[in-house]
């Protein structure tokens, strides 16, 4: 066991595995190199992607709607739209990844073009990034809550 020996500057990086499922369904590791922070330095990143969360599911939600002639509704699907929101999303993905990470074991570089390919091949990595470094960050590691 390592003994600490001091409370100053920052925590430094780590690594933390993700598991996703290709598409055969069989489990895929990414070894991400996460960015060390502490409670204080971390909580109002996560109080803020939160409000994110909740307008961009808000965006989301919102659909162009056309009058019909019998005076019902119908959805009108804009492919320009559907493509700026893919676009906007992949753009979200990456910045989540990018506020938590710095670089990977992949051999491939970190950057943002290869995030975005990265999530475009396995939707929800970003998520299950972000939970699982929440997690750490805010303390849920086996022994720290030891009696």
């Amino acid at each position: 066991m390592a003994k600490l020996t001091k409370l100053a500057g920052a925590p430094a990086n780590f690594p933390l595995e993700v598991e996703v499922q290709d598409l055969s369904g069989s489990p895929v590791e990414v070894g991400f190199i996460c960015i060390g922070q502490t409670l204080r330095d971390w909580h109002p990143v996560a109080v803020r992607r939160a409000a994110d969360d909740a307008n961009h599911a808000l965006d989301a939600a919102a659909t162009v709607k056309a009058q019909t002639d019998d005076g019902g509704e119908r959805l009108v699907v804009n492919e320009a739209d559907v493509a700026a929101g893919l676009d906007k999303g992949m753009r979200r993905m990456v910045a989540i990844i990018r506020e938590v990470a710095n670089g990977w074991d992949l051999e491939d570089e970190f950057s943002d073009e290869n995030i975005a390919v990265l999530c475009s091949k396995f939707p929800g990595v970003h998520q299950l990034l972000w939970v699982k470094y929440d997690r750490r960050i805010r303390g849920d590691r086996l022994g720290n809550l030891k009696p």
